[in-house]
């Protein structure tokens, strides 16, 4: 099925292009493993490439008035939001999760950008006063921004990174996850329909290693923002020592789900399975140990087994 927003070419400098070598990795379908569509496998060439165009457009973008930045951020909410449903079919596609939880995350993605306007319009300088001392605190952007962008929510993500990124007036390099990078290239085709710059928004797609570490050895990026693994956290934080690059990550979380004696056990039940199950069982935040008070333990896990058992697994599209 050839969905309306997929798009199958990087975007550097405002256009549409192939890698360099003309090499390409495959986005499969989770719930069939078919071949949904073949992307560029980029690489250092690209990379650059990508870096190059930011930095080329920084000094324009971030001088551009307040009021422009803004509506620039308005214009991208409302393309998300004239494309939900073709946006929330593609997550499902390459992503595998159910169609009603991919309509929230596009919804969700959208919010960032009238957040981010909103937030835009509201900043100004700010002044300490100190004895005998005023300090002003001037808000300038980083430069060139970059981010490496999970599988698990494509669009709300990259949402949460490039939008605070543009409205201070940051171009931005995103090298989305190889298994999930439709989404990113259907997002960038929204954003050059809402009029950005050539240049402040570029997407290069492939393995992670090459691209990641010309992102962290390039003196013009100022940040890179990561959501993903510890293990690729920590590979990040020794990579950035060079330039000292600024670094935000979002790394795996591993927190247990406590049951305790006093529980509404069918609640807790209720939320154990939202919770667990959610998007398939993939978020960061799903529970993978269970501590369950010894006194309710056996009804506990007896009510979750009944649960569990109901559950239906399939493709993501169908209920």
């Amino acid at each position: 099925m050839k969905n309306s927003q997929m798009h199958t070419r990087i975007m550097i400098d405002g256009e549409w292009r192939d890698a360099d070598d003309g090499r390409t990795i495959s986005v499969h379908d989770p719930a069939d493993d078919r071949i949904l569509a073949e992307v560029p496998a980029c690489g250092a060439t690209e990379t650059r490439a990508a870096i190059a165009a930011a930095s080329q457009a920084q000094g324009a973008f971030a001088t551009l008035p307040t009021p422009d930045r803004a509506e620039l951020l308005r214009a991208i909410s409302r393309g998300i939001d004239a494309r939900r449903e073709a946006l929330a079919e593609l997550i499902t596609l390459e992503g595998g999760k159910p169609l009603a939880e991919a309509q929230a995350e596009v919804q969700y993605g959208r919010s960032f950008f009238d957040q981010a306007a909103e937030d835009l319009e509201a900043m100004s300088d700010e002044e300490v006063r100190l004895p005998e001392k005023r300090v002003r605190i001037l808000k300038r952007p980083i430069g060139v921004t970059a981010s490496i962008v999970a599988w698990n929510f494509p669009l709300a993500l990259l949402a949460k990174k490039v939008a605070p990124a543009f409205a201070v007036g940051c171009t931005h390099v995103v090298k989305p996850s190889e298994l999930t990078p439709l989404t990113t290239l259907a997002f960038a085709a929204i954003v050059a329909d809402a009029g950005m710059p050539p240049g402040v928004f570029n997407v290069v797609t492939g393995q992670p290693d090459e691209i990641g570490e010309v992102l962290l050895s390039d003196a013009r990026v100022g940040k890179l923002s990561f959501t993903g693994s510890t293990r690729v956290g920590r590979l990040l934080i020794r990579n950035s020592a060079t330039n000292i690059t600024r670094l935000s990550l979002e790394l795996g979380g591993h927190a247990p789900f406590l049951v305790f004696a006093d529980s509404d056990l069918e609640d807790a039940v209720d939320v154990a399975v939202r919770a667990k199950f959610r998007n398939g069982g993939q978020t960061c935040i799903c529970p993978n140990r269970f501590l369950v008070e010894r006194n309710v333990h056996d009804e506990f896990v007896e009510r979750l087994a009944d649960r569990i058992q109901g559950l239906r697994s399939g493709r993501g599209t169908e209920e």
